[in-house]
């Protein structure tokens, strides 16, 4: 088809439609004038050509499989807390040993917690206690003559315990102690005085001075080769012992009251502002001895911290 023709086809438009030069301005008087009828005399054809070779092929296809736009990450291995939608509690993985608390989710409590869906990492028996028992300690008479004292650092703690001590997993929301330090005791003969060989760690969301009895800490004290001598379970006789993994432990749970507490008549029991949840546990693991407390976490986070410990 010649241009004429596809010029006709398209479009027959007349210059009577297009405006005269009688109203243009004056300063463009004089200048070249390009008929919309010439213009479209040359892109007519272009454009009949385009409409042709829809007509036959079509518009291309888009590919069905692009890409989205929402970002994905690209580590595709499952989160150890990600646990698909169910019914059932949840059974996170809580350590790197695949370890799973069987039917225990957060804000539960049981007095008795199998490791592994059979228990073939061990089980947790928690003693129930009214209170933690006191069992202070005063500290020994120390003769300045006989003695020395040195600080210590987290890493000259960790030196002389053999390892980290330190638990692989806390809470999120908790803080380590920032710089801790500790004051040893020695004699003159260079051993250290026993008292001063147990060594706490404080992990706690805040450390405002101002009491807060529902603050959630954690406390983690050891003591080479033994139990640290503050602990409070060791010898509370059990007919249900636990362990992880064949590490024996000492596992405890308790309401602890606190106040302001009211006492509605002489002789009668004060009633208490409230509770909270504290958890301990006492076990000697790979040449250090522990003696681990909570405040206020659950007993599924406290679990994960004797996991990261015992590995």
């Amino acid at each position: 088809m010649k241009s004429k023709l596809l010029f006709a086809a398209i479009g027959n438009i007349d210059d009577r439609f297009i405006i005269e030069d009688a109203e243009t301005p004056a300063i463009f008087r004089g200048a070249k004038v390009v008929r919309f009828s010439t213009i479209l005399k040359f892109v007519a054809p272009v454009a009949a050509c385009l409409v042709i070779a829809i007509a036959i092929f079509g518009l291309p296809k888009l590919p069905t499989n692009s890409p989205s736009l929402l970002v994905t990450p690209t580590d595709s291995s499952p989160s150890p807390y990600a646990t698909e939608a169910s019914t059932e509690p949840s059974a996170p993985v809580v350590s790197e040993n695949t370890i799973v608390i069987h039917g225990l989710t957060d804000g539960q409590h049981s007095p008795k917690v199998l490791l592994g869906e059979n228990g073939e990492y061990g089980e947790l028996n928690f003693l129930a206690m009214d209170t933690l028992p006191d069992i202070a300690v005063a500290p020994p008479y120390v003769d300045p003559a006989t003695t020395y004292t040195k600080t210590w650092s987290l890493e000259q703690v960790n030196d002389y315990l053999g390892r980290d001590f330190r638990p692989g997993y806390v809470p999120n929301d908790l803080i380590e102690y920032a710089d801790p330090y500790w004051t040893v005791i020695f004699n003159k003969d260079g051993t250290m005085i026993p008292f001063s060989s147990s060594f706490t760690l404080t992990y706690s969301e805040n450390f405002n001075e101002e009491y807060d009895p529902l603050k959630r800490s954690l406390y983690i004290q050891v003591a080479k080769d033994s139990l640290p001598q503050q602990c409070s379970l060791y010898l509370t006789d059990t007919e249900a012992p636990s362990n992880i993994d064949g590490t024996d432990i000492v596992v405890g749970y308790c309401k602890m009251s606190y106040g302001p507490y009211t006492v509605t008549a002489p002789g009668e029991t004060s009633i208490t502002a409230g509770y909270y949840d504290l958890y301990i546990a006492e076990f000697v693991y790979d040449g250090i001895g522990y003696c681990v407390r909570s405040e206020n976490l659950t007993q599924k986070e406290f679990i994960e911290v004797l996991l990261s410990i015992v590995k």
